[in-house]
């Protein structure tokens, strides 16, 4: 299910609503509305020498988040807190 914010609206109550029922909220390009993570994603793009994004995801303790799933793209992951099992490929 989609909780897309209405013009104007933070999207707040919709992400607490999706987090009550275990749903992992996506927020795409989070670099482009917070600075330090804009002046984090230029750093990295120069010292790589590639351009980037910066995606998160936040899951619900107890809750699923994606299931077993490969990226199509190379990715850093930073997991902050809780427990994963990852694989690479």
């Amino acid at each position: 299910p989609a909780f897309d914010p209405e013009p104007g609206d933070s999207g707040e109550s919709k992400a607490k609503a999706a987090m009550r029922r275990n749903l992992t909220l996506v927020q795409n390009h989070v670099h482009r509305s917070y600075a330090p993570l804009s002046r984090y994603m230029r750093r990295a793009s120069a010292f790589f020498g590639l351009t980037g994004g910066m995606n998160s995801y936040t899951t619900p303790v107890g809750g699923v988040g994606f299931g077993y799933h490969f990226d199509p793209s190379d990715a850093f992951i930073l997991q902050v807190t809780g427990s994963k099992s990852w694989e690479l490929c």
